[in-house]
C-alpha cells in the first residue's frame, strides 16, 4: 500500500466518522465514502457503516485490497459539521482539491467547537418555555419550565462531558430534575399545573431526530443501523420516564 492509498483510507475513514458521530444518515456517508475513493477510476470501495462502527476496503485495478476501520465514541447532533464533510467531498470529486488539504480541512471541521455553554443552556429554557405554552400552559407554568429548563441543561451540560455515561442515565437524571422543580413550584403555588410544565419541559431531551433518522435508514434497508438507532431512541424514552416516574413517586403522586 503505496502513501496516496494510505491517505485516501485515512481520508475517506475520517470524514465517515465525524459524519456518522454528528448525525449524517447512514446511505449518505457510505455513498460519500464509495464516490470519493473512485474519483479517478482506479479504485473500488466498500463501506460498511453503523452508528458506532465503519469499515472501509478499497481495492486497486490489480486485485489488492486494504480496509481500514474505526469505532465511533460519543454522538450527537452538528448537522453544520455534516454539510461542512460535504464541501470538503465535493472539492475533492469535482474540483480536484489536493488530498493533503481535504485531510487539513477534515481535522479543522472536527476541532469547530458548538454554540457556547451558556447559549445551548439558555435554548434549553427557550424551548421549555415555548413549548409549554404551545401545551396550553399558563404564563407561570411558563416561567417554571423556563426555570427549569436552565436547570435541565446546565445538568445536560455536565454530563455530556463524559462520554461514558449511558444516554438512559443522562436523560433520566435530566427528566428528574424537571419533573422536581415543576413540583415544587406547584407546590408552593408558583406553577398553575405541574403536568404542562414537565410535559413542556421534556422536549429538548424527546428522541425525535432519532426517530426520524432510524425510520429513514430502514427504508433504504439499512436494517442494522435502523434498529439500533430504533433501539437508542427507545432506551432514551425510557429513561425519560424512568426519572418523572421515580420524582412524582417520591412525592407520592403516582402508585
Amino acid at each position: 500500500m503505496n502513501n496516496h492509498e494510505k491517505n485516501i483510507l485515512r481520508f475517506v475513514v475520517e470524514l465517515g466518522d465525524i459524519m456518522v458521530k454528528n448525525g449524517a444518515e447512514i446511505q449518505r456517508t457510505e455513498q460519500t465514502i464509495q464516490k470519493i475513493v473512485s474519483r479517478d477510476g482506479k479504485y473500488t470501495a466498500q463501506a460498511f457503516v453503523v452508528p458506532t462502527y465503519i469499515s472501509v476496503t478499497i481495492s486497486t485495478e490489480d486485485g489488492e485490497a486494504f480496509t481500514k476501520t474505526t469505532v465511533i465514541h460519543g454522538r450527537r447532533v452538528n448537522l453544520e459539521k455534516v454539510i461542512a464533510c460535504d464541501n470538503v467531498a465535493i472539492r475533492y470529486i469535482y474540483h480536484r482539491e489536493p488530498l493533503q488539504q481535504c485531510i487539513d480541512e477534515l481535522e479543522a471541521i472536527d476541532a469547530l467547537t458548538d454554540f457556547k455553554t451558556h447559549v445551548r443552556i439558555f435554548s434549553y429554557s427557550l424551548i421549555s418555555l415555548a413549548f409549554t405554552i404551545l401545551f396550553r400552559g399558563t404564563v407561570m407554568d411558563a416561567f417554571t419550565a423556563g426555570i427549569a429548563g436552565i436547570f435541565q441543561g446546565a445538568a445536560m451540560e455536565i454530563m455530556g462531558k463524559y462520554d461514558d455515561l449511558s444516554p438512559f442515565f443522562t436523560n433520566a437524571i435530566g427528566s428528574a430534575i424537571i419533573s422536581a422543580i415543576a413540583y415544587i413550584f406547584y407546590s408552593i403555588g408558583i406553577a398553575d399545573n405541574y403536568n404542562s410544565v414537565i410535559i413542556g419541559s421534556l422536549m429538548p431531551l424527546v428522541p425525535g431526530f432519532a426517530i426520524t433518522m432510524a425510520v429513514r435508514d430502514l427504508m433504504y434497508g439499512d436494517y442494522i443501523s435502523g434498529t439500533a438507532k430504533i433501539v437508542e431512541a427507545l432506551l432514551t424514552s425510557i429513561g425519560i420516564a424512568a426519572g418523572v416516574i421515580t420524582v412524582l413517586w417520591l412525592f407520592g403522586n403516582v402508585l
